[in-house]
């Protein structure tokens, strides 16, 4: 087996935003995580694997407040998971990937790791920030409005260079780059496991749905099994699966 591919959609991205690839883990039910969002463990070793591999290629890794908030991560490349895999193109050693945070900045501990000092980083929240807090590696952008509009930090990033976007979560930001269809690739590791309940995350919550002309179409372009679970990738719109 050849393994997951780590070859980025760029040509697939329209001009005024970056590519867009969209990664998660979830459970068979489509959960995130537990109960209230606590986290769990759902990729296998291979999978982190590539993820790590995702993000050395990337020029940005995207999370929203809550994410930071509950898992505080650290975002960064974990170099050493990448031995296993085969050569990638397009690594980014220096500078490494920014580290992007959308919500606002009232909503994450002064103690979270972003705010470490080792990575650049960009967290674009709501108007009436206090965008003084950019120094060192840490620049804040304000946004109009009571809520982050994608499509303005898109813009900003693509027009500062940064051509691949990679996406992690959590629920509420996966919710909305893939209901408003602002990506161009998303890659699901399944676990063989079911959660349960009402309050754990789900993989997409955002609007409601009420009839078919309110579904998100994506179009499977792989699966195969990995270490611990199945790799899905998909891509938006409708056509045939491809085994």
């Amino acid at each position: 087996m050849a393994g997951p591919s780590l070859l980025w959609p760029e040509s697939r991205a329209p001009s005024e935003r970056p590519a867009v690839w969209i990664n998660a883990a979830m459970s068979l039910d489509g959960k995130l995580a537990f109960s209230g969002g606590k986290r769990a463990t759902l990729s296998s070793p291979r999978d982190l694997d590539r993820v790590n591999g995702i993000r050395a290629t990337s020029d940005a890794v995207l999370v929203g407040a809550g994410t930071i908030r509950k898992d505080n991560p650290s975002l960064r490349v974990h170099w050493e998971r990448l031995q296993g895999l085969p050569p990638l193109e397009g690594i980014r050693r220096d500078p490494p990937p920014y580290r992007v945070v959308l919500g606002s900045l009232r909503d994450i501990p002064a103690s979270a790791k972003i705010f470490d000092g080792t990575l650049p980083t960009l967290v674009f929240s709501t108007r009436g920030e206090d965008v003084s807090r950019s120094q060192g590696s840490l620049k804040v952008v304000a946004c109009e409005g009571p809520r982050v509009d994608p499509m303005v930090p898109l813009r900003w990033m693509r027009s500062h260079g940064i051509r691949r976007l990679m996406v992690e979560g959590g629920s509420a930001v996966l919710s909305t780059f893939l209901q408003g269809g602002l990506f161009d690739r998303l890659t699901l590791f399944v676990a063989p496991v079911l959660v349960g309940g009402s309050l754990a995350p789900s993989l997409v919550s955002g609007r409601e749905t009420h009839t078919e002309g309110d579904l998100t179409r994506l179009r499977l372009t792989a699966s195969e099994p990995l270490e611990g679970g199945l790799l899905l990738t998909l891509e938006p719109g409708v056509g045939p699966v491809v085994a």
